[in-house]
C-alpha cells in the first residue's frame, strides 16, 4: 500500500493532481474538489489505493485517492462502509472537508452533507449508519 506521496505538483485540475515524488515519475491522484494546488507547489497527500473491477470483471482498474491528512483518509474509508456509498460518492462528500462531515454526522444533520449526485436518502443513511462509528475518529 502507498501510505502517502510527497513531491512537486506537475498538473492540477479540479478533482485530480499529478504529483512527481521523484524525477521521472508522475503519479495521478484523485483528490476532493476542495483541495487546490498550483503547478510546482510542494504537496503531501495521504493515499488509498482502490482496485475496481472492470465491466466484465476480468481485470481491475487501480485508482489512487489522496487526502490532506490521515484523518480525512479515514473519513473517506468510513463513508464507504455505508451501503450505497462507493468511492465516487464518498469523494463527492469529501469535497465538504473531513471536519465538516464529522461535525454533521455527530449533530445528526444530514442536510449539511448535501452535494451533487448524493441524494437526501443517502445522506440520511450516512448520518444514521455512522453516528455511532464516528467516535472512532475523535
Amino acid at each position: 500500500m502507498i501510505d502517502y506521496l510527497k513531491g512537486r505538483v506537475a498538473d492540477w485540475q479540479d478533482g485530480f493532481l499529478v504529483l512527481v515524488p521523484i524525477d521521472g515519475l508522475g503519479v495521478q491522484v484523485v483528490i476532493p474538489t476542495s483541495m487546490h494546488y498550483g503547478v510546482d507547489d510542494q504537496a503531501t497527500v495521504y493515499t488509498h489505493l482502490s482496485l475496481a473491477s472492470s465491466n466484465n470483471g476480468s481485470s481491475f482498474i487501480p485508482t489512487l485517492y489522496g487526502f490532506r491528512s490521515i484523518r480525512e483518509r479515514d473519513v473517506f474509508l468510513l463513508l464507504q462502509t455505508v451501503n450505497g456509498v462507493g468511492a465516487k460518492a464518498a469523494m463527492r462528500v469529501m469535497a465538504l472537508g473531513g471536519e465538516e462531515i464529522v461535525s454533521a454526522i455527530k449533530c445528526g444533520d444530514h442536510g449539511r452533507l448535501k452535494v451533487k449526485s448524493v441524494g437526501p436518502k443517502l445522506t440520511k443513511r450516512i448520518v444514521d449508519d455512522l453516528r455511532k462509528k464516528i467516535a472512532v475518529l475523535t
